[in-house]
């Protein structure tokens, strides 16, 4: 048979209490203005660089918001045709230097993973 010691009491705290897994004093919540509005810097440089980048691309596309006879339905067609036109200038410009760093990174990629192999798991 086990050996069946003497059997120590729960102790029961309540929420709240000193020693209790509770919260002893909560956090006054933030108001709806610093939870929408505190933004750090990183998260400024952010903002920054997406409306630099976001304002160059509306610059390409010649897309002039003051216009009278702005066309929505264009300008989604021509995003589209400059994403298909970049996608074929980099498909046709960027295949040589692939080749040729692959033809690297590659025999450098196997010879390490055999040099490797005895000290993996």
């Amino acid at each position: 048979m086990a050996d069946t010691g003497p059997v120590e009491a729960p102790v029961v705290t309540k929420i709240g209490e000193p020693g209790g897994n509770g919260p002893t004093a909560s956090k006054p919540r933030r108001s709806l203005q610093r939870r929408l509005f505190s933004v750090g810097p990183i998260q400024v440089a952010g903002l920054v660089a997406a409306s630099v980048l976001l304002g160059m691309f509306l610059l390409s596309l010649d897309l002039d918001p003051t216009s009278d006879n702005l066309n929505f339905r264009g300008a989604v067609w021509g995003v589209i045709q400059s994403l298909y036109n970049c996608i074929l200038w980099l498909l046709s410009t960027l295949w040589k230097p692939f080749l040729a760093g692959a033809a690297i990174v590659v025999p450098a990629f196997l010879l390490w993973r055999l040099a490797s192999l005895p000290f993996r798991k």
